[in-house]
């Protein structure tokens, strides 16, 4: 922990709906092993209805600002311009930070000077971990919050619900991508592989994410972050849209076979628990679909 002492970190936090969460995500920083001196946090309201200012006062360590561009990336850049600290830290207002959070992704992104990113470890929770509710049975075969995943495959990036950066590093590659209403995280992962970082898996920085509680939030998410998807590929391959649209349905097909087929043969679950599990894969599978039509036919990606 020595090695740590003299570094501040700027945790940044978008914010766009329920309070609550955000209550228990900053009553968890609260209780960081890191040094209480040496870190802040910035939350930034991006057109929450609910009164977020009210509930980061309680917390004398956070910081309150507000957004108007809509989108958790342009609230992050936000975030980002008031931040004090030489190293970035960021997580999702939903998110719980373990108590070694800070110190566990501090310690491994100062491992090395040629670290770029590290991107922690996500672990997906639910809320009753006896008795999950259908969608977040889906979850757990579909593997939202693959961390690890995503660095080591051709995405190399890092998911902003865990994600340290030093703030050259911002500076050198530049801010998130504020248009975008998700994958903004893919697309900024890959300026800093390209710009010759290394990429760190931290697997003791973690976070808890609570799984979407209902089909409809998944839906929601699914059509959020299909649009991001699509809008990445206009960005760095608008030569082959098409072939990319058609690639993304062959793959949200294969998936949900693969998922089926999983799920299935697992013994775990009765029949009827089988049926409605690959009822909700299907059906998140489906609406990615959808979704990319809607969007190859000139639709707007969708923020909820």
């Amino acid at each position: 922990m020595s090695s740590t002492r003299t570094v501040v970190v700027s945790v940044v936090i978008p914010i766009f709906n329920d309070a609550d969460r955000l209550r228990v995500c900053l009553s968890a920083l609260s209780r960081q092993s890191y040094p209480p001196d040496l870190y802040e946090v910035i939350v930034v309201d991006n057109g929450s209805m609910d009164d977020v200012a009210a509930v980061t006062e309680s917390f004398q360590f956070c910081r309150y600002c507000r957004e108007t561009k809509i989108g958790s990336y342009a609230a992050r850049n936000c975030g980002v311009r008031l931040a004090r600290g030489n190293i970035l830290a960021f997580t999702d207002a939903d998110c719980i930070p373990d108590p070694g959070w800070l110190e566990h992704g501090v310690t491994e992104l100062t491992r090395r000077n040629t670290i770029g990113i590290v991107g922690g470890n996500i672990s997906v929770c639910f809320r009753n971990a006896s008795h999950p509710s259908l969608a977040e049975l889906v979850q757990q075969f579909t593997g939202s919050y693959r961390q690890k995943w995503h660095m080591l495959s051709e995405d190399h990036c890092a998911l902003t619900a865990n994600l340290f950066t030093y703030r050259h590093v911002f500076e050198h590659v530049g801010p998130f991508a504020d248009e975008m209403l998700s994958c903004g995280d893919k697309e900024w992962g890959k300026r800093v592989f390209k710009a010759g970082y290394e990429l760190v898996y931290g697997e003791t920085a973690i976070v808890q994410h609570p799984a979407r509680e209902t089909i409809r939030e998944l839906l929601v998410k699914t059509r959020r972050v299909t649009g991001g998807e699509m809008a990445l590929l206009q960005k760095l391959k608008p030569r082959t849209a098409t072939g990319d649209f058609a690639y993304g349905v062959i793959r949200n097909l294969k998936v949900a076979s693969c998922v089926c087929v999983t799920v299935w043969r697992d013994s775990r679950f009765a029949a009827g628990q089988k049926v409605a599990i690959v009822v909700g894969v299907v059906l998140i599978n489906g609406t990615a679909i959808t979704e990319r039509i809607r969007l190859l036919c000139g639709g707007a990606p969708r923020r909820r």
